[in-house]
């Protein structure tokens, strides 16, 4: 298991910039990426995906937000009975013909990951709130059928 914050890399204030450099090298816990920060919910999750899958060979891929604490003996005892394949694992929110993730904490398989990063990006649809943009990919990227049948979302 590896856990690892993710920030925003483009710090204008210096001092704020140097202070979590030295956070990043002392602690080895921190990845900086290429955002000013701001409304880029959508962005950021694309960043984080494609930086998960770059460096690792997953079984899961968990985001979370850092103000949510995570029972993590509760969520190891969960996994096993959860499926590998076709995981989207989060708190739902369901009104009015729209469904849509909560982005404080979500948990994909990685065909999921790899689905989301196989679509072209000149045409991928985004927003920049990264529940919404998830949203989009799921339901026009993928076959409902399979995906009512085959995923679990809780």
């Amino acid at each position: 298991m590896k856990c690892v914050f993710i920030t925003d890399g483009f710090i204008v204030d210096q001092v704020l910039r140097s202070q979590t450099v030295q956070e990043r090298d002392k602690y080895k816990d921190l990845e900086l990426q290429p955002l000013l920060g701001g409304r880029e919910f959508g962005l950021r999750f694309l960043n984080h995906i494609k930086w998960a899958m770059a460096k690792f060979d997953f079984q899961y891929l968990l985001r979370i937000d850092d103000d949510y604490f995570l029972c993590l003996r509760r969520l190891l005892a969960e996994l096993p009975a959860r499926p590998k394949e076709n995981l989207v694992w989060g708190h739902f929110h369901c009104e009015s013909g729209m469904t849509w993730i909560d982005e404080s904490f979500m948990l994909f398989s990685p065909d999921i990951i790899h689905k989301f990063l196989s679509q072209n990006e000149s045409t991928m649809l985004c927003h920049p709130h990264a529940d919404q943009q998830i949203g989009l990919w799921l339901k026009k990227h993928f076959n409902k059928e399979i995906f009512s049948r085959h995923t679990t979302l809780s």
